[in-house]
């Protein structure tokens, strides 16, 4: 296995590669998602049942922050900079964070859009094996960014 993929926190800076447009990107976890939550616990003193469904995430998991957003947002060209909401998404309860503030030395407009999920695990939420219905959710995200 090569040496990157043994250890997330020591990936070489991926630099962004110019784009003619946005790069909206969307994570999307559930906060019952047991093979991320198995992978995350063994980090913590105490092991959680779930991920928090508020702004404590990072903090009660840095890990998680660490392997899997960080990486993102140096791919978008990002700071480590977040809005956190929650939200009411067909019935369901999310923690939102939306991180869109450019690096200084970029113009790029890319934005990071991380949902955790009350009662998913690991599994897509399509309205039949979940109440969300994560495509029609998403679409005004998206839809904000013109095609070229």
């Amino acid at each position: 296995m090569p040496q990157f993929l043994r250890h997330p926190a020591s990936q070489p800076r991926i630099e962004p590669i110019p784009t003619k447009r946005a790069i909206p990107f969307v994570y999307t976890i559930g906060n019952q998602e047991s093979p991320s939550l198995k992978k995350y616990n063994r980090y913590l003193d105490t092991p959680l049942n779930s991920f928090p469904l508020d702004e404590t995430l990072f903090q009660k998991i840095p890990e998680f922050k660490r392997d899997t957003i960080i990486p993102l947002l140096s791919i978008l060209h990002l700071e480590d900079d977040f809005v956190y909401r929650e939200e009411t998404v067909d019935g369901v309860q999310t923690g939102q964070y939306l991180f869109s503030t450019p690096v200084p030395s970029s113009n790029a407009t890319n934005s990071l859009k991380v949902i955790i999920i009350d009662g998913l695990d690991h599994q897509y939420p399509n309205g039949f094996i979940h109440p969300v219905v994560l495509a029609d959710y998403l679409w005004d995200f998206f839809a904000r960014h013109k095609l070229p």
